[in-house]
């Protein structure tokens, strides 16, 4: 699949990048995934750094960079390669705010407190852990909030990187723009409790008091009735346009279309739908924390301060209110988003990358030297 992609997108470095597929056993998965997914995850990290250590006897790298899906808890084994060593971006140590668990459901609840425990302790106990963290030349961070955990927990100060980048489209956004139209807002998401749908339903509800508003809810999942149910009972339906699973294209076109992107979600990464609603001229209304904390600025969104639930859904409906009465400010941050989204593209990502890679090995060449 890799090669497939490369060949058909990059076909310059077919020949450059090698591709070694190690296979993954999934014992036990099947019976209680949330048990074995870890053991058959550090087993499968086991392999791969079997068959690296293997390449590197054979043709010794000159770096070694291990990547994953940006959890923190399971850095491999490839650290212990006789190499410089880069970890990340790594995150997940972020804790969901205590504060906001109410807006949960019970089962939820239970599972935030599970999650934010393990956090403490994986932080303050797993040794290897700090060993992968304290091996690697550099480490790179995906947003603030984790890179400040680390430096508490593990005594160092990483690189900020993000996971992903943005993929700018050419467009251009008007100087003034139809006041008398409904402020159209989109919210763009998995229907799972942390991303906080009900919030957003109830800022809708706390807005169409002031001025009017439509909101388009791009996303499904298993609490889709309920959340249509509640706002029914919000008395918002007719305000709300329910698109349920789309293509990533008919995504991207709805946030086009949407005047905001109201993003209400507290637990993230980097968000990629922040990064695709800036690349269309899209600004956004967000929590200041995790990487949304990081991507959105003054100048191509608002961000709300992390305090309790209330105080919340009062600051999102003031900006959005604001907003909604200002269209030319709306216009100045629809031209931000898209000189945001420019400054966070693949390529200055990657740019960056190569950056971190040229510092280590031109360290390395020089103390060798």
């Amino acid at each position: 699949m890799i090669r497939l992609y490369l060949s058909e997108h990059y076909p310059e470095l077919v020949n450059r990048v090698h591709v070694v597929g190690v296979p993954r056993r999934r014992f036990g998965e099947r019976v209680w995934k949330h048990l074995f997914y870890y053991f058959t995850y550090r087993q499968w990290q086991r392999d791969a750094y079997a068959a690296a250590l293997r390449l590197h006897e054979a043709q010794q790298f000159d770096l070694v960079h291990h990547l994953n899906m940006i959890g923190f808890r399971e850095p491999g084994y490839l650290w212990q390669i006789d190499a410089p060593f880069v970890l990340g971006p790594i995150s997940g140590a972020a804790n969901f705010p205590w504060r906001f668990i109410k807006l949960l459901p019970l089962r939820d609840r239970l599972a935030v407190i599970m999650k934010n425990s393990l956090n403490f302790m994986q932080l303050a106990t797993s040794r290897r852990v700090r060993r992968a963290i304290h091996q690697a030349k550099v480490v790179m961070v995906a947003n603030t909030d984790n890179q400040k955990l680390f430096a508490r927990w593990c005594g160092i100060h990483g690189v900020l990187m993000n996971e992903t980048g943005s993929e700018p489209v050419a467009t251009e956004v008007g100087q003034a723009m139809n006041s008398r139209a409904p402020l159209r807002l989109v919210w763009c998401g998995g229907f799972v409790p942390r991303k906080l749908l009900n919030m957003a339903l109830l800022i809708v509800a706390r807005v169409v008091r002031v001025t009017d508003v439509i909101l388009d809810v791009v996303g499904t999942g298993p609490h889709a009735e309920k959340m249509q149910s509640y706002a029914q009972t919000l008395g918002i339906e007719e305000h709300c346009h329910w698109h349920g699973q789309l293509s990533h294209g008919e995504a991207k076109k709805a946030m086009a279309e949407a005047d905001v992107l109201l993003h209400t979600s507290l637990v993230e990464g980097t968000p990629h739908v922040v990064l695709e609603a800036l690349s269309v001229g899209t600004p956004v209304v967000c929590h200041a924390i995790s990487g949304q904390g990081d991507v959105v600025t003054e100048d191509c969104g608002v961000k709300v301060a992390v305090e309790d639930p209330d105080t919340s859904v009062d600051q999102f409906t003031k900006a959005i209110t604001a907003l909604a009465a200002d269209r030319r400010e709306l216009a100045r941050l629809k031209r931000g988003a898209l000189e945001r989204a420019d400054a966070l593209s693949w390529d200055h990502l990657v740019a960056r990358a190569g950056s971190v890679y040229d510092s280590i090995l031109a360290g390395r060449s020089g103390g060798n030297g």
